[in-house]
Order: structure tokens, then sequence, then C-alpha cells
């Protein structure tokens, strides 16, 4: 889900958008290249090429459970932010194969692919809690795949 102008966008209506504004950006193209741009063209072109990097980042975002990990969820993309779960000085391009396999799980299950349940062990230090408890979840929830989110946990410490 993308919030764009008071209104919630799902994939479908997010790709129209970022079309709509691509094809508006290609116009101010054409017009600074006969010299024509005002400066509130100018204006409307920066805020354009905003909305088009968010709503591209949301889009990508959507079925790569990596991806979106990394973006919103990592101190290389999302500097500053002390709740961050992936430290400085991991980069998405050098991801463990693991949270690669993991996350390719979780994008076919999210796609409705894969409908069986799925159990998987795996020792301590993982990140399975960041991955599946954190960024699943918190995924789920921002693009509205899921109405109902129960985690169950061993211990009352951790649900």
């Amino acid at each position: 889900m993308a919030f764009l102008n008071g209104e919630w966008h799902d994939r479908p209506a997010r790709q129209l958008e970022i079309d709509r504004r691509i094809e508006l950006i290609d116009q101010y193209k054409r017009l600074a290249d006969v010299g024509d741009l005002t400066d509130y063209d100018v204006d409307q072109w920066e805020l354009l090429d905003e909305e088009l990097t968010k709503l591209q980042r949301v889009h990508a975002c959507e079925y790569d459970m990596l991806l979106f990990m990394y973006e919103y969820f990592s101190e290389a993309r999302n500097p500053g932010n002390q709740d961050n779960l992936i430290p400085a000085g991991t980069d998405y391009k050098d991801a463990a194969d693991f949270h690669r396999e993991l996350c390719r799980l979780l994008d076919e299950i999210t796609k409705g692919n894969v409908e069986e349940n799925v159990a998987w062990s795996v020792g301590r230090r993982h990140a399975k809690t960041a991955y599946l408890s954190n960024g699943y979840l918190c995924k789920n929830a921002a693009y509205r795949h899921k109405r109902y989110i129960v985690e169950i946990s061993e211990t009352t410490d951790v649900a």
C-alpha cells in the first residue's frame, strides 16, 4: 500500500501512479530540452521525482522481503534509526544466503503460492526474530496483506 493524496493505493493503482509520474517527468524533460521550463515547472518536476522514487521503493518492496528489510530496517538505508535490525556495515547485496532463502519463501507465501504450513529450524543468532516476528509481520500489516496477525511464542517475554 502507498498513501498518496489522502488515499491508499494497492499494487495496480500504485503502478498507474508510477506510470503517470514517469509520463509527466518525460514531459518536463521535453520542456527542459527546448528551454520552456518555468520555476513552477521545476518545483513540480522535483516533487514528482520525489514521489516517483517513493512509489517505486514501496512497489519494489511489496514482494521482496529481503529488500523490504534492508530498505526499512537497516542502518545503511535507514540511518540513525535506533531500532534498526540490520547493523551498519551490512548491505543488501551481501545478505546471508539463509536470509535470501528465507525471504524468497516468505515472498512466495505472501503471493499465495505456498499454502501448507512451513516449519524451519535454525540455530540461535540467525536473525529469525528480526525477519519473521518483526519484518514480515510489519510488511504484511503495511501492505495490508493480512487482516489479522497472531504471533505465538514459547515464552511470554518474546510474544
